[in-house]
């Protein structure tokens, strides 16, 4: 099913299945593993429809959306490559030793594999993580 795609995008960051190397030297040099801001890629409100939108043709996507209560640890795994958004709240992970605070409207790049995560807000945690089909 095809998703309204928004009115206006700045630039797309993704039109394609991602691969990259999966070197800890690649994660820290590559600005692609920084947390990014979705205003830099869109000037409407963060949103599932949104983020349909930039991942083009959907079918070569499998996208999940989960919600995890305030306070709540937890896990995120996959066995590709992966694009998390925050779609409401705040939490927190550590990546290559570093620790990453997320809020809504930003996202992150991750290579396969686990990642444990803690909700650190008031509010639940609503992610959606985006990742190539294989």
């Amino acid at each position: 099913m095809l998703r309204p795609t928004p009115t206006v995008h700045k630039h797309l960051l993704i039109n394609k299945p991602f691969k990259r190397p999966r070197t800890a030297f690649f994660r820290k040099k590559n600005p692609m593993m920084m947390k990014q801001k979705w205003s830099d890629v869109s000037d409407e409100a963060i949103s599932e429809e949104g983020i349909y939108a930039l991942h083009v043709p959907e079918e070569m996507y499998k996208f999940e959306t989960d919600t995890y209560p305030a306070g709540q640890a937890f896990t995120v795994k996959a066995g590709n490559d992966f694009v998390l958004y925050v779609l409401n709240g705040t939490c927190k992970t550590t990546v290559d030793g570093q620790l990453l605070q997320l809020e809504a409207g930003e996202f992150l790049f991750f290579g396969k594999g686990a990642y444990q995560f803690k909700s650190t807000g008031a509010a639940d945690v609503r992610l959606m993580r985006v990742a190539a089909r294989t």
